[in-house]
């Protein structure tokens, strides 16, 4: 059977374990397959009150400041094995933004991490994940942190063993 390519992998990350696991399966697919890696962080815009604004300094630089770091070693770690790859820092609704970077650098698969909520906190936060795989033009390939988010080989005997969740 052929291995499906695919020549642009968007991974959308908030640094969190799930994006940590979506990232780790990216690496490896990017490996096979041998696609360049678009890193995307998405910033969403704060809004403060008068009162806040006039007595603390703009934060948002300094959260910038520290996306682009973890981005850069987010492409550092995949440049060392051999992968192209680049980053991206956008402001908005994460959903929108995925989508838009999808479409400007033409990805043929988004994948990003989820965190698997349920219930109120799923009726209450929303999913990105889950408006991105609704809305997408491309192919959404969704990760859930396991249980140790230490991901070593998506095809390890303890994802096959967790039922590949």
């Amino acid at each position: 059977m052929a291995m499906t390519t695919f020549s642009t992998l968007l991974i959308p990350t908030d640094f969190s374990s799930g994006s940590t696991a979506a990232t780790q399966y990216a690496l490896w697919l990017a490996g096979k397959t041998k696609a360049k890696i678009v890193f995307l962080h998405v910033m969403e815009p704060t809004a403060y009150s008068v009162d806040f604004a006039l007595t603390h300094p703009d934060l948002s630089a300094e959260v910038r400041q520290r996306a682009g770091e973890a981005l850069r070693q987010l492409v550092e770690e995949a440049r060392s094995r051999g992968l192209s790859a680049e980053q991206a820092l956008a402001v908005g609704a994460p959903f929108a933004e995925i989508e838009k970077a999808a479409a400007d650098r033409k990805a043929d698969l988004i994948v990003m991490g989820t965190h698997g909520r349920t219930g109120m906190a799923h009726v209450v936060l929303g999913s990105t994940a889950e408006r991105v795989v609704r809305l997408a033009a491309c192919p959404v390939l969704t990760v859930k942190a396991p249980p140790s988010s230490a991901v070593e080989n998506p095809t390890s005997e303890s994802r096959a063993a967790s039922g590949g969740r």
